[in-house]
C-alpha cells in the first residue's frame, strides 16, 4: 500500500512537470508571436510614413508650432497602454503570471483556456475581425496615397493612427483593439492641420476675442474703438496677433480634456460633456488673457504688453486658467481622477 502511494505521488509530480513544460512553451510562442507582430507593425510604419513622420516633427518644433505638445501623444499613448498590461494579458491568456509559481489548477485552467480560444476562433469569427481590420488599414493608406497625390501631408498625418488601428485590429483581433481603442484615437493630437486652416481659423478667432474682449473692457469704464484685430486706446493702441488668437491652447486644451476626461471616474455620457467643455473654457480663458493685455496696455502702455516676459505670462495664464475651468468642470458633471474613495 505505502509503494502504491508513493507511485501515485511520483505520478502526479510527473504530470504537474508536464503541465509546466507546457505552459512554459505556450507563453514562450505566445510572446513570440506578440513580438514578431508588434516588429511587424514597427517595421511596416517606418517604411511608409518615415517622410511623414519627419513633416511633423518639423511642425512640432516651429518657433511659432500650433502644436509643440506633439511630441508628448505618443508618449502618453504608450504609458496609457502600459498601465493596461494586466487587462491585455487576460485578453490575451497570457494573466497567469510566473508560469514556474503557478499551481496546478491554474496551469490547467490556462491550458483549458488555450483550447477553448482555438475552438471559439472559427474562421468566420477570425475573418470578422481581419475584414474589419483591413478595410480601416485599407481606408487609412488610402488617405495616405491621396496625401502624396494632392501634396497635402497633413491628410498622410491623420492617416497614421487610422492605419494603427486597422494593423492592431487585424493581427490582435476586437478584444485587444477594445482595451488600447483609447490609447490609438489619442493619437489623433500627432497631426498637425493644413496651414490654411490654421490662418483661417486664427483669423477668425482673433477677431471674435478682440470683440468680445472689447466689449467687457468698456464696461470696466475704458474707452476704447476697434477696427478689426486693432484696438484704439486713448493714449495708445494694439494690435491682436495671431497667438493671441487662442487657437494654439484650444489645441493643446482640448487634448488635455481628452486625457482628463478619459481619466475621471464617471459615466461615459458625463465624461464625454467633461471634453467637449474644454472647447469653451480655452476660448473663455483666452478672452480673458485678451482683456488683461489691453487693460494692462491701457494703463501702462502697448510697450511693457509686448515685453517677451509679460507676454508669455498672459499665455501662461491662459493654461492656468483653462485647467482650473476643466477642474471646475469636473466637479460640477461628477467626473474626477482623484476623489475620497481613493
Amino acid at each position: 500500500m505505502p509503494e502504491n502511494t508513493n507511485e501515485s505521488v511520483l505520478l502526479k509530480g510527473v504530470a504537474r512537470l508536464s503541465y509546466r513544460e507546457l505552459i512554459k512553451k505556450l507563453y514562450l510562442n505566445a510572446y513570440i508571436v506578440i513580438g514578431a507582430k508588434i516588429g511587424f507593425i514597427a517595421l511596416l510604419l517606418a517604411v511608409i510614413y518615415y517622410p511623414t513622420v519627419a513633416w511633423m516633427w518639423s511642425r512640432w518644433f516651429w518657433s511659432d508650432s500650433y502644436y509643440s505638445h506633439g511630441p508628448l501623444v505618443p508618449l502618453i499613448s504608450g504609458v496609457l497602454i502600459w498601465l493596461k498590461r494586466r487587462e491585455l494579458a487576460e485578453a490575451s491568456g497570457l494573466a497567469i503570471g510566473d508560469w514556474r509559481l503557478a499551481t496546478e489548477k491554474q496551469i490547467k485552467s490556462t491550458i483549458n483556456h488555450h483550447q477553448s480560444s482555438i475552438q471559439n476562433n472559427q474562421p468566420s469569427t477570425i475573418n470578422n475581425h481581419q475584414s474589419k481590420g483591413l478595410f480601416i488599414l485599407s481606408a487609412g493608406l488610402l488617405l495616405h496615397i491621396l496625401s502624396a497625390l494632392i501634396f497635402i501631408q497633413s491628410i498622410s498625418g491623420f492617416s497614421l493612427p487610422i492605419v494603427i488601428i486597422g494593423l492592431v485590429l487585424y493581427l490582435f483581433g476586437w478584444q485587444i483593439t477594445r482595451i488600447v481603442i483609447f490609447p490609438l484615437v489619442f493619437l489623433f493630437f500627432i497631426a498637425p492641420a493644413p496651414m490654411q486652416f490654421i490662418a483661417a481659423t486664427t483669423l477668425q478667432m482673433k477677431l471674435f476675442a478682440a470683440h468680445v474682449a472689447a466689449m467687457a473692457v468698456q464696461l470696466l469704464g475704458i474707452p476704447l474703438v476697434r477696427e478689426g484685430s486693432v484696438v484704439h486706446l486713448s493714449n495708445d493702441m494694439i494690435v491682436i496677433g495671431d497667438p493671441c488668437s487662442g487657437l494654439r491652447s484650444l489645441i493643446s486644451l482640448m487634448a488635455l480634456g481628452m486625457l482628463y476626461a478619459y481619466l475621471a471616474k464617471g459615466s461615459y455620457t458625463r465624461r464625454i460633456a467633461l471634453f467637449l467643455s474644454s472647447i469653451p473654457i480655452a476660448i473663455i480663458a483666452n478672452i480673458i488673457r485678451v482683456i488683461g493685455v489691453i487693460v494692462v496696455a491701457n494703463f501702462y502702455g502697448n510697450r511693457i504688453v509686448t515685453d517677451g516676459l509679460l507676454h508669455e505670462g498672459f499665455g501662461l495664464s491662459v493654461f492656468v486658467i483653462a485647467l482650473a475651468g476643466l477642474i471646475f468642470a469636473g466637479r460640477i458633471l461628477g467626473c474626477q481622477i482623484f476623489t475620497k474613495d481613493t
